[in-house]
């Protein structure tokens, strides 16, 4: 079954990303700009964010899904520059 999907602009993803930025600042001020130290720690906080997600949609809030999706990415991205610390020093 092919399902047509709306597409996303250039311009609604720079405004998202721009959004990103501003969320990702906030929570470097409200916890600190302190890397993950593990994998294992690395995988915990991401299952947390996901479930936090889950519960989102479960209660069918589109604002907190978009949030809990914002802090998963702010997991990833923390993530992947947590290694490359931990690599390269």
């Amino acid at each position: 079954m092919n399902v047509k999907r709306p597409k996303l602009s250039r311009e609604e993803i720079g405004k998202t990303l721009a959004n990103f930025e501003l969320f990702l600042n906030q929570k470097i001020e409200e916890k600190g700009d302190g890397i993950f130290v593990s994998t294992h720690e690395i995988r915990g906080a991401l299952e947390e964010e996901v479930n936090e997600h889950l519960d989102a949609v479960h209660n069918d809030n589109v604002e907190e899904q978009m949030n809990e999706l914002f802090d998963i990415a702010v997991c990833a991205i923390w993530g992947v520059a947590s290694l490359r610390k931990l690599r390269d020093d």
